[in-house]
C-alpha cells in the first residue's frame, strides 16, 4: 500500500486499499493504524475534508476498528 503525505496537523500520511477496504493512517506523533472495512466513499471524503485530522476524530474513530501497527 502506497501511503501519501497530506497537508494537516496530527495526520502524515494516509493510504487506501480499495479491494480489501482498508485504511491505514499514519499520525505526526508516531503510530500508524489500520481501520478496516472503510467503504472507499468514506476514504474519498475524508481526503476532501477541510480537516483530515477533526474527520478521522469524528468519522473513523467511532465508526471503525482500528488497529495499532
Amino acid at each position: 500500500m502506497q501511503m501519501r503525505q497530506v497537508q494537516s496537523s496530527n495526520v502524515q500520511a494516509v493510504g487506501y486499499y480499495p479491494a480489501s477496504q482498508e485504511l491505514r493512517i499514519t499520525f505526526r506523533s508516531g503510530p500508524t493504524y489500520k481501520y478496516a472495512n472503510v467503504p472507499e466513499s468514506v476514504y474519498r471524503s475524508m481526503m476532501r475534508s477541510a480537516s483530515i485530522g477533526q474527520f478521522v476524530a469524528t468519522v473513523l474513530k467511532p465508526g471503525y476498528k482500528a488497529t495499532k501497527l
